[in-house]
């Protein structure tokens, strides 16, 4: 797939997904007048890709198929690389008259810091996964936001300690080839107005609470998720 388009964004987002806004049902989120905005500022990453003046800083080959993709999806792994994302988020906010647009840069922050952290870990399954992960979402232009924020209950205790176990999300069966997780996450910008969610732990875990040591990522319209604006 080319770069998509910002309608084809905004098409993106017509999926079924189950969004309530001050009580109510969102059949639509590129429609509804609050969430709109986000929306809209959210397809200034997309429009950047067209812009013949910005696609310089907006655009990147893909090293395995020289297809053109986001440079958001760039690994920053050496400074000049750091020094291009930085200056690509910078010009991304001023082209948004001033707004950060939300829908690639915490995402791609989260898939880098999974890498680095499967990387000290020594665990090259873990980090094979999440650059296959980065390919697809490249390849497929995807938006993404990170759910990072646990609802935490009474801050003074851990997740094992709580009231409700699903003040913190937690992985509550696994098979061969899934996991099934329960609980909730909160202040997730741009979350209602993307494809993908990027779901990291918020705290630092104990052995004892090993079932809420998981990462992972999971499309926006997946049936058994409801976002509350």
């Amino acid at each position: 797939m080319a770069l998509r388009t910002a309608e084809e964004y905004r098409e993106g987002l017509r999926d079924g997904r189950k969004v309530y806004l001050l009580g109510n049902p969102v059949p639509d989120v590129t429609e509804d007048p609050y969430i709109k905005v986000g929306v809209e500022t959210g397809a200034h990453d997309f429009l950047m890709g067209h812009d013949p003046e910005m696609r310089e800083i907006a655009v990147m080959k893909d090293t395995e198929t020289g297809e053109e993709i986001s440079t958001y999806f760039e690994v920053p792994d050496v400074p000049e690389v750091i020094k291009r994302r930085h200056n690509l988020i910078l010009k991304a906010c001023y082209y948004a008259d001033g707004a950060i647009p939300f829908v690639k840069d915490v995402g791609t922050d989260i898939m880098n810091g999974i890498k680095v952290a499967s990387r000290l870990m020594g665990n090259k399954e873990y980090e094979g996964r999440i650059d296959n992960y980065r390919r697809y979402c490249a390849r497929n232009d995807l938006s993404m936001a990170g759910a990072v924020t646990d609802v935490k209950g009474d801050r003074r205790k851990g997740p094992s300690e709580q009231e409700s176990p699903d003040y913190y999300v937690r992985v509550v069966d696994e098979t061969e080839d899934e996991i099934v997780v329960s609980g909730a996450k909160a202040h997730i910008t741009a979350g209602v107005y993307v494809d993908e969610i990027l779901v990291i732990p918020t705290r630092n875990l104990t052995e004892a609470e090993a079932d809420y040591a998981v990462a992972f990522a999971i499309p926006v319209n997946t049936p058994g998720i409801t976002q509350i604006c």
